[in-house]
């Protein structure tokens, strides 16, 4: 339980930064700077401060700068090859829509966090990495966004937060389900999660 509420805080202080990027920067920081200003300004415009709501508001902006389907080919790993094309279609919905309300239950419209994005870091010639320092409530949060270029934008394809990758993390919550009940049991418990 310790660590699920954990990945759900780290998932949402990744989010508050990475759901607000814009499609058409330049470089990766000035995605992730954009992207920041959208999100604040989606969920500013919620017509509700409820976690329901600041999801849906916040959803469009985050499909936008996040490869949803990377993120949850990762997370499944090698399991994902136990998926048919609709099993994999409706993992990757459930496990969009997993880290967009765990985002969600942790967004106060009210706040707004002091982000400094570094310089970002060449990983190979179409991969770079953005440093990133969230400060919400007196708490620095180093987080790291992995992205790659996609034509003229840059895209999210992994995360870590102090040092955790989103993606592992998730992946060995599946594999551990997998060994315990089976190829398709990461799948139902992400629709249990949700439902």
């Amino acid at each position: 339980m310790l660590r699920r509420h954990a990945l759900h805080y780290t998932l949402a202080v990744a989010l508050v930064v990475l759901g607000l990027l814009p499609v058409t920067a330049a470089t990766p920081d000035e995605t992730l700077q954009s992207g920041f200003q959208q999100l604040l300004e989606a969920t500013k415009r919620a017509s509700s401060s409820s976690p329901a709501v600041l999801a849906k508001s916040a959803r469009p902006v985050l499909e936008r700068y996040i490869d949803f389907a990377s993120l949850t080919r990762r997370a499944f790993g090698l399991g994902w090859k136990d998926l048919s094309p609709a099993e994999q279609k409706e993992a990757q919905q459930l496990f969009s829509e997993v880290v967009i309300r765990s985002y969600a239950s942790k967004i106060k419209p009210e706040q707004t966090p002091k982000v400094k994005f570094s310089t970002p870091k060449k990983l190979d010639s179409n991969r770079q990495e953005v440093l990133a320092t969230v400060n919400n409530d007196g708490t620095d949060v180093q987080v790291i966004y992995r992205l790659e270029s996609k034509g003229k934008s840059w895209s999210v394809y992994e995360i870590l937060v102090e040092g955790v990758s989103l993606t592992n993390s998730y992946r060995s919550q599946f594999d551990s389900i997998r060994s315990r009940s089976g190829p398709k049991a990461p799948l139902e418990s992400l629709r249990t999660m949700l439902h």
